[in-house]
């Protein structure tokens, strides 16, 4: 599974099929946390070659504790679970203001609450 959607870079080059997928995660057993990096590929054809973009979420506590200690039987369990968890995490996330209510306050939407999932 992965995200596509449309993305504009900080430089301001529009991909509007850019593909995203978890990379990168690193778990602290110590700290009881996972950190995930998504990275964006300009399309799922070019995915695995250049980046064009990247998303960070931090997996903590009660979530971090929730995967543990699921059923996982098997390393590829292992590899569901956490790939899971890191879509569940970037769609759970309102990281991206997408306007203000009538009192002023932000609203927070996910940076992926556009995507398909693909």
């Amino acid at each position: 599974m992965a995200y596509r959607m449309n993305f504009t870079d900080q430089y301001g080059d529009n991909y509007p099929q850019s593909y995203w997928k978890p990379v990168e995660m690193f778990i602290n057993v110590l700290n009881h946390s996972i950190l995930i990096r998504f990275g964006a590929f300009i399309n799922q054809e070019k995915s695995g070659g250049r980046v064009i973009g990247e998303k960070k979420y931090l997996v903590t506590s009660q979530k971090f504790a929730e995967l543990i200690n699921s059923s996982i039987t098997d390393s590829s369990s292992i590899k569901s679970a956490v790939l899971s968890k890191a879509y569940e995490t970037a769609l759970s996330t309102k990281d991206v203001q997408s306007g203000v209510d009538e009192e002023g306050n932000a609203v927070m939407v996910s940076f992926f609450e556009n995507a398909e999932a693909v």
